[in-house]
């Protein structure tokens, strides 16, 4: 989904937010995938949902939700997104699956395209 604003905001917020080792944004390399939920959930290492990792992600992902082009409902972030620098980015697919079997995330489309919403529970995870 097109986001209104640079990749090196989103880096720089994370950066300032989460001091750990590993970013909860990556390069999308697969956009067509991204877009499948059942990509989301297939292979890759199991995550736990750190505290500190989990809730700086969650922030950064409602705040780039909050730049899309079109209006996403609350609580809701793309699979994917396509900065006005022309990055692509996604959220940290282990973060996500970790977020998806602890049913703080549910699959959502908006525009056409895969989202995701959080849940009572997710909300629940991120106060």
């Amino acid at each position: 989904m097109h986001i209104n604003m640079a990749s090196s905001e989103a880096l720089r917020i994370i950066e300032s937010d989460y001091t750990g080792p590993s970013k909860p944004i990556s390069i999308n390399r697969t956009p067509t995938e991204a877009q499948r939920i059942d990509w989301w959930t297939s292979e890759g290492k199991a995550e736990s949902i750190a505290q500190d990792r989990k809730r700086s992600a969650l922030r950064l992902y409602q705040h780039i939700a909050s730049q899309a082009a079109n209006d996403l409902p609350a609580n809701t972030f793309p699979a994917a997104f396509f900065f006005s620098d022309q990055a692509h980015y996604r959220p940290d697919k282990g973060l996500i699956k970790a977020l998806i079997r602890a049913s703080a995330l549910e699959a959502c489309h908006c525009e056409g395209e895969l989202c995701f919403r959080l849940t009572d529970a997710g909300t629940y995870l991120l106060s």
